[in-house]
C-alpha cells in the first residue's frame, strides 16, 4: 500500500490540510483507502484490465485458476462475491481452516503499474471484528493481508509481460475464508525509475542462479541478460522492455534447466546406489548404460533432454524388479532351509529344491519371470513339506455351496463366499485350478472382504475358461480341510471403451475425471462382459452432479466430489440401460422392484440372505430411472456421492449386479437385443438331462422333450418303465461365446434351430456348434413346483432365446393323439411370463427319483385333442416355491395358483 499511501499524502497536502491527519484518515479505515486510490495518476480513471483475468468471479467453475482446498459457494452469505459463485473454506466456529489457495497466471500484460482489488476474507465468526492472520491476496511479490470481509486491493509493477495473482491461506487463524470479484486496473505507465528499481531486482535474482548446474547455452544466455540489463542499470543504455522481456526469460528458462539438472542428479545418485546390488545382467546392463548417458550430460553441460531421465529412471525401476525377485528367492530359500528336517516326510523332495534354488539365487542369466517362478516353486514345496508332516486336529470342517449362485464371476476374477470354523486356524482361504478336487498346492488365496460373512476374492484367472474352487481352513499343525467343489466359468473380458474431453479447467479435475472413467471401464471389462459399448466423457461446467444417457455420451460437472468412480460407474449405469432401456419396466420392474432372476440372486450373494421378490421386499428395487437392493448394505449403485465408499468391493459388486441385469434381460446396448448371455445353468458335462416345457398343457408333469423318428418335439413318457435317451441330453457350455448347446444322447445330434425354418431340428455337427446350435439361457422368473407322491422338483425355467432376423424361442405345439407328439417351434420371443416358451432343465439324478415315484402312482398319459383347451390333462401335482400345495392329483376342473397371484384351470382325469 506503499504507493497509496504517498498519493494520498500528497493530495491531501496541497489542500492544505496537516499531513499527520491524513495518515490518520487513511489507516483508520480500509474501505476509505480502496475508494480514495481508486483515482488513478494525476486525477485519471484507471482503465479496466479485468478481461486479462479469466473467470475473475468463478462463474465458470475453476476455469483457469489453479485451486487448492477451496471449494466453489453460491450462497448469498459471503457479501463481496460479484456474482452467483464464490470460493470459500468453512470449519465450524473456534476452528481454523489452515491452507487453501486460488492463483492464476496473467499473460501478455502491458507494461506498467496496476491495481489488483479482490473481495477476500479471514474471518473469525466467534469474534467477526477480529483481524485473523494466515491469508493475504497478492500479485507477483506484491501482498496485502486480508482480515475481516472486505475489498482488499494490492498494487504492482509490470515489467515482464506476465504475473502471477491470487489469494492464499497459510495456517489461516479465521474459520472461514472467502475470495471472489478479481479486478485489474491499469494506472498507468511506470516511471523511469520504477522501472531501473525493478530491473535491479531482477538482476539479483538472476546472479543468485548463475552458479548452479545448468545447460551450458542456458547459462550462457542468462549471462549475457544479465550483462544487458546491468548497463541499463549502470546507466549506460536506456530502458526498453525487450530488456527486462529477455532478463525475465532468460531466468524462467534457467530455473527451469537447474530443476531439470537437479532432478538428473537426484536420479542418478539412487541408481548408483540399484547399481551396488545383484541383479540380472540384462537389467545391470541397461541400468548402466542409463547411469553413464546421465553422467555424460551432467559433466558437458550439455542440452538437457527429458530422454535422459526418463530412460534412467524406467532403468533403476527395472533394475529394482529383478533385485526384488532375487532377494524373494533368497528369502524363500531361507523359509525352507528353516523347515527342512532331515527326519521328516519328504525331507528329499524339499533338499533338491533348495539346493536346485540356491543355483538360480546365484545365476544372473536367469530371466526374472523364471526367478520368480522358482520363488513359487520354493514357497510350494514347503507348503508340501508341512502338510506332509501335518498335526491333526483342525475341528470342523469349513462349509460352502457347491452352485455356481454362491459366485459372482468375471473375466479374470471372481467373488466366492464361504464360512468355515476351526481352532487354531492359521489361514483361511480359497484354492482353485482347472481340473476337479484342487488343493491349497493348487492357486489359493486368502484376500477377502467382510460383509454379513466373508467374501473371498479370487485373481489372476484366464477369461473364457472353467475353473472348480474349494474352501479350506488349515491349522497351525498344517491339517487342512476343504469345503464342497463350486464351479466357476469366468466369461470373456469386455472390449468397452472411453475418452475425456479434457474440458475441465484444471489440471487436478482433468486428472480425478479421466481416471474415474478409465477405472470404471476397467471394472466394466472385467465384471459385466459388455462389447461394443463406449463412454465419452465431457466436462459440464454447468452440469450440478453428473448425467449419463443411452449410449454413454457422459458430462461430469465441476464438484470434485462428483469426479469419483462412483459417480462415474453410477451413470454409467444409465449408460447401459438403467432407467433409460426400453426393458426397464414391467414385466421385469413392477411395482418398484425387479423381477429378474440372475440380479437378485447376486444381490442375496452380496447380501448373504436369500432375495425374493414374490414373497418379500429383500430384493432389487427401482424406481423409473434408478435402481438399488431394499435394506442394503451398501448402496452399490451409488445413487450420490454421499453413498460412494471408495472401495473397490462396492464397485464390484455394483458391476456384477449390472451384469446380473443383462442376464435377465436388460439391454446395455442395441445390439444387445436380449441382454447379455451367460453361465446360467449349473451343469456336469457327464451327466444326462432332460427337458419339461413349463406349460401344463404341454407337458409340465408329465412330458419331455425327445426325438422320435427324426422328428423333435415333447410326449408324454415320466410313467414309462425306462426312460429313453431318446429324450435325454447331455449340455454343453462355450464359454468364449457365452452360449448352451443341447446334444442328443441317442442320435449325437444337436438340437438346432436352423433358419427359415418354423421348426425345431436336430443337426449332426461336425466339429463344434455352429450359430444354429447355439441358445441363450434367460432365467424366467416365476418359480413351479412338480411332484409325483412325495417328491417334488422345485425349480423354474429358461427361455431358449436366439437371434435369427429377430428375437427367437423355442416353443412346442399341444400334444396330438394322431401324431403321439407336440412338435417343436420356433417363435417369437415373448420377454412376458411365457410358459409355453420356458422349459425346466431337470437332471438325470432328479429324474430317476422323481419317475420311480410316477411309475408307482401310475400317472397316466396325455391325452390332448388339439382342437379344446381342457381336454383330459393328467398332471402330479403343482406347488409353489415354499412348497405349498397348489394342485391336488384328484379328477375333475383344479386350478393352479402360481406364486405372483395368478391361476390356471385344468382337468385332471
Amino acid at each position: 500500500m506503499k504507493k497509496i499511501t504517498t498519493f494520498l499524502f500528497a493530495c491531501i497536502s496541497s489542500l492544505g490540510i496537516m499531513a499527520n491527519t491524513g495518515v490518520a484518515a487513511m489507516s483508520s479505515s480500509h474501505s476509505s483507502v480502496a475508494a480514495v486510490a481508486a483515482v488513478g495518476e494525476e486525477g485519471n480513471t484507471p482503465k479496466d484490465y479485468t478481461s486479462y483475468i479469466i473467470n475473475p468471479s468463478f462463474e465458470d467453475g475453476t476455469k483457469g485458476w489453479t485451486i487448492s482446498s477451496l471449494k466453489s459457494q453460491s450462497n448469498d452469505e459471503f457479501k463481496f462475491k460479484g456474482g452467483t459463485q464464490y470460493m470459500e473454506k468453512w470449519v465450524a466456529k473456534g476452528g481454523a481452516v489452515g491452507s487453501g489457495k486460488a492463483s492464476q497466471t496473467i499473460t501478455k500484460l502491458p507494461t506498467g503499474k496496476y491495481r489488483l482489488t479482490v473481495g477476500a476474507q479471514n474471518l473469525d465468526q466467534a469474534n467477526s471484528s477480529a483481524k485473523k492472520t494466515g491469508a493475504y491476496i497478492y500479485a507477483g511479490s506484491a501482498r496485502t493481508n486480508v482480515y475481516t470481509p472486505d475489498d482488499y486491493s494490492v498494487e504492482f509493477t509490470n515489467t515482464t509481460g506476465s504475473v502471477e495473482i491470487g489469494f492464499n491461506a497459510t495456517s489461516a487463524q479465521g474459520n472461514w475464508i472467502a475470495v471472489d470479484n478479481f479486478r485489474l486496473y491499469y494506472l498507468g505507465a511506470a516511471d523511469n525509475a520504477d522501472l531501473v528499481a525493478s530491473l535491479k531486482t531482477m538482476i539479483t535474482t538472476a546472479k543468485t542462479l548463475v552458479g548452479k548446474n545448468m545447460a551450458a547455452q542456458t547459462k550462457d544466455n542468462l549471462q549475457k541478460a544479465i550483462d544487458e540489463a546491468q548497463e541499463v542499470v549502470d546507466g549506460k543504455k536506456d530502458y526498453t522492455d525487450d530488456v527486462s522481456f529477455k532478463l525475465s526469460g532468460a531466468t524462467d528458462k534457467a530455473r527451469e534447466s537447474i530443476n531439470q539438472f537437479n532432478a538428473l542428479s537426484n536420479s542418478l545418485a539412487l541408481a548408483k546406489v540399484t547399481a551396488t546390488k545383484f541383479m540380472g545382467e540384462e537389467y545391470e546392463k541397461a541400468l548402466n548404460d542409463a547411469i553413464a548417458a546421465a553422467e555424460a550430460v551432467l559433466a558437458s553441460t550439455a542440452e538437457y533432454t527429458e530422454a535422459v531421465k526418463t530412460n534412467l529412471d524406467n532403468a533403476n525401476a527395472e533394475a529394482k524388479t529383478s533385485i526384488t525377485s532375487y532377494t524373494e528367492l533368497n528369502t524363500a530359500i531361507a523359509n525352507a532351509e528353516k523347515a527342512y528336517n532331515a527326519s521328516k516326510n519328504g525331507a528329499a523332495e524339499l533338499k533338491t529344491v533348495i539346493d536346485e534354488a540356491k543355483v538360480v539365487a546365484q545365476d544372473k542369466t536367469v530371466a526374472k519371470a523364471d526367478v520368480e517362478a522358482r520363488k513359487r516353486m520354493v514357497e510350494k514345496a514347503i507348503l508340501a513339506f508341512n502338510l506332509a508332516n501335518a498335526t491333526p486336529g483342525i475341528g470342523i470342517a469349513p462349509k460352502v455351496t457347491s452352485t455356481h449362485k454362491y459366485v459372482v464371476t468375471g473375466a479374470t476374477q471372481a467373488l466366492v463366499r464361504a464360512s468355515m470354523t476351526g481352532s487354531g486356524l492359521r489361514e483361511k482361504g480359497v484354492c482353485w485350478s482347472t481340473h476337479h478336487e484342487p488343493t491349497v498346492l493348487d492357486e489359493r488365496t486368502t484376500k477377502s472382504y467382510t460383509l454379513n460373512g466373508t467374501v473371498f476374492h479370487i485373481e489372476g484367472l484366464k477369461p473364457a475358461t472353467v475353473y472348480y474352487v474349494r474352501a479350506y481352513a488349515m491349522n497351525n499343525g498344517y491339517t487342512v480341510a476343504y469345503g464342497d467343489e463350486i464351479k466357476v466359468v469366468t466369461h470373456r473380458m469386455g472390449n468397452c471403451t472411453w475418452s475425456w474431453n479434457e474440458g475441465a479447467p484444471t489440471k487436478e479435475a482433468n486428472d480425478r475425471c479421466r481416471n474415474a472413467i478409465k477405472e470404471t471401464i476397467d471394472y466394466f471389462n472385467e465384471w459385466t462382459g459388455i462389447r461394443g459399448f463406449k463412454l465419452t466423457g465431457n466436462y459440464g461446467a454447468g452440469t450440478p452432479t453428473a448425467d449419463c444417457s443411452y449410449g454413454g455420451w457422459m458430462r461430469i460437472g465441476p464438484s470434485a466430489s462428483y469426479q469419483a468412480i462412483g459417480t462415474v460407474l453410477h451413470e454409467t449405469g444409465h449408460g447401459v440401460g438403467v432407467g433409460t432401456s426400453g426393458r426397464w419396466k414391467d414385466p421385469v420392474v413392477h411395482n418398484w422392484k425387479w423381477y429378474g432372476r440372475e440380479a437378485n440372486d447376486i444381490y442375496g450373494f452380496l447380501e448373504n440372505k436369500e432375495a425374493k421378490p414374490y414373497t418379500s421386499d429383500f430384493c432389487m428395487v427401482g424406481d423409473g430411472t434408478h435402481g438399488w437392493g431394499s435394506s442394503a448394505s451398501y448402496d452399490w449403485f451409488v445413487n450420490g456421492a454421499d453413498k460412494d465408499k471408495h472401495t473397490a468391493f462396492q464397485y464390484i459388486g455394483g458391476c456384477a449386479l449390472l451384469y446380473g441385469l443383462f442376464i435377465d434381460g436388460l439391454c446395455p446396448t442395441y445390439d444387445y437385443a436380449n441382454g447379455i448371455s451367460g453361465y446360467t445353468y449349473n451343469f456336469d458335462e457327464n451327466k444326462k438331462y432332460y427337458l419339461m416345457c413349463k406349460d401344463v398343457k404341454l407337458g409340465l408333469g408329465t412330458g419331455l422333450l425327445c426325438v422320435d423318428k427324426s422328428r423333435i418335439g415333447w410326449k408324454p413318457c415320466l410313467s414309462d418303465q425306462t426312460l429313453s435317451d431318446d429324450a435325454a441330453w447331455y449340455i454343453e457350455y462355450d464359454p468364449a461365446t457365452s452360449y448352451y448347446s443341447f446334444k442328443h444322447v441317442a442320435t449325437g445330434k444337436y438340437l438346432s434351430h436352423a433358419s427359415g425354418s418354423s421348426s425345431m431340428s436336430v443337426k449332426t455337427v461336425s466339429s463344434k456348434p455352429q450359430s444354429t446350435e447355439n441358445f441363450q439361457l434367460m432365467p424366467d422368473r416365476k418359480d413351479v413346483t412338480i411332484q409325483a407322491g412325495t417328491k417334488k422338483i422345485t425349480t423354474h425355467g429358461y427361455w431358449f432365446t436366439w437371434n435369427n432376423s429377430g428375437q427367437k424361442a423355442m416353443s412346442v405345439n399341444k400334444y396330438g393323439s394322431l401324431t403321439k407328439i407336440g412338435t417343436a417351434t420356433q417363435v417369437t420371443f415373448n420377454f412376458e411370463e411365457t410358459p409355453s416358451q420356458q422349459w425346466i432343465i431337470i437332471s438325470e439324478d432328479e429324474i430317476a427319483k422323481y419317475q420311480e415315484y410316477a411309475i408307482a402312482l401310475g400317472i397316466e398319459g396325455v391325452t390332448l385333442d388339439d382342437s379344446t383347451d381342457n381336454e383330459g390333462v393328467k398332471v402330479t401335482g403343482i406347488y409353489s416355491a415354499s412348497g405349498a400345495a397348489l394342485q391336488n392329483v384328484q379328477s375333475g376342473m383344479n386350478v393352479i395358483h402360481y406364486s405372483d397371484g395368478t391361476s390356471k384351470k385344468i382337468w385332471v382325469k
